[in-house]
């Protein structure tokens, strides 16, 4: 194990972010290290001012402006990112929110949605960095609103002015909030202003705050991250700056997962309801091996006849759509458990492993075995 540290963690617990991040942190510790911990659940340096280079040998910190002077002490840091875009020569955690805009913006243009919005905070750059990637992403298939929070007003008053311009929007429009606290905002304007979710708005958050998500009615779907692998990889970096081994600064990216769908975003935006029935029938049936023409005998109608309306109404074949529908399953099982590879083969219908390594490298460009290395820790 070798010489036993001394590591600071000064890191908000109150939140799922905070406590995913220190999970991964002792996962790296109590596998490879022999730290001793001085532990702060509110990220505040307030109640640890002895810190020195003394007694501390490292420390993982939120970017509170107080515990940002304790860069001046030159002990070994890491900084985990809310208010900052990065931090010169200092390793910071971010989350890869150009890859989080993305997929948010895919996730409801998958849904068949024409108008889109945006939640967001003006003064946190990541949220600006979600908004950027969103909007980029939607506008060449439909229309964007963008609502940033009113600074320097009450809640109450906040909440009237999001009411109006979510009242504003055309409906049905798939909003995203740049994180689950916002999403909540939405929700509670939603039900100020009369608007049904997700029949006239659906929306969906970022970090899949749990608590936060099953608190509001109707639930938030949300956007889940790796924070607890940022948490591993922040520590074992952290490791190596102790030992010397490390000079260069390299930040610790936090990837997306997938999306947890709940009922915020429990609805397709189309009004054919042949191709609703079509879209719902793909969805329940996500693990077998169905056919085109499964889908029409269900539907009830001509197979050209509804490949032609599908077509025009989400801009992907009916086959496509099976395809996509059944990766999508693939990647939460590869993200979200351990079970085998071979065991979801079966479970999905395929022969071996090769059948369905080969089905979802075609799709995501890497194997199976690839993805659940990058997404799971």
């Amino acid at each position: 194990m070798g010489e036993m540290k001394k590591v600071a963690l000064l890191i908000e617990t109150s939140t799922s972010y905070g406590r995913a991040l220190v999970k991964g942190i002792l996962q790296y510790a109590n596998f490879a290290t022999s730290w001793i911990f001085y532990n702060e659940p509110r990220g505040l340096w307030d109640t640890l001012p002895e810190l020195s280079k003394q007694n501390v040998d490292g420390i993982i910190m939120r970017d509170t402006p107080k515990n940002m002077l304790l860069l001046k002490l030159g002990i070994p840091t890491i900084v985990s990112i809310r208010y900052k875009r990065s931090i010169k020569n200092v390793p910071s955690i971010l989350s890869d929110s150009n890859e989080i805009g993305i997929m948010a913006a895919k996730y409801l243009q998958d849904k068949g949605f024409n108008h889109f919005a945006f939640s967001g905070f003006d003064n946190m750059p990541w949220s600006k960095e979600r908004e950027k990637a969103f909007v980029d992403t939607v506008s060449p298939t439909g229309d964007i609103a963008v609502y940033r929070n009113k600074q320097k007003l009450s809640d109450y008053k906040e909440l009237l002015y999001l009411a109006n311009w979510l009242t504003s929007l055309p409906k049905p429009t798939g909003l995203v909030a740049c994180n689950d606290v916002r999403g909540a905002n939405v929700i509670e304007a939603c039900k100020l202003a009369g608007i049904k979710i997700p029949q006239e708005i659906s929306i969906l958050g970022v970090n899949n705050d749990d608590m936060i998500c099953e608190m509001t009615h109707p639930s938030l779907s949300s956007i889940s991250l790796n924070i607890k692998k940022g948490g591993y990889e922040a520590a074992k970096m952290l490791d190596r700056l102790m030992k010397g081994e490390l000079g260069q600064k390299k930040d610790i990216i936090i990837k997306p997962r997938n999306v947890v769908s709940r009922m915020s975003t429990s609805i397709m935006a189309t009004t054919d309801p042949d191709i609703a029935n079509a879209l719902h029938y793909i969805a329940q049936n996500n693990k077998k091996h169905i056919q085109v023409n499964d889908v029409a005998i269900n539907v009830g109608i001509n197979r050209r006849s509804l490949e032609r309306r599908f077509k025009q109404v989400m801009n992907r074949s009916i086959y496509d759509e099976i395809k996509r529908v059944r990766i999508d399953t693939i990647a939460k099982m590869l993200a979200a458990t351990d079970i085998q590879i071979s065991e979801i083969a079966y479970k999905m219908g395929f022969n071996d492993t090769h059948h369905i390594s080969r089905y979802f490298k075609s799709v995501k460009g890497v194997s199976p075995l690839n993805y659940r290395k990058e997404h799971q820790i």
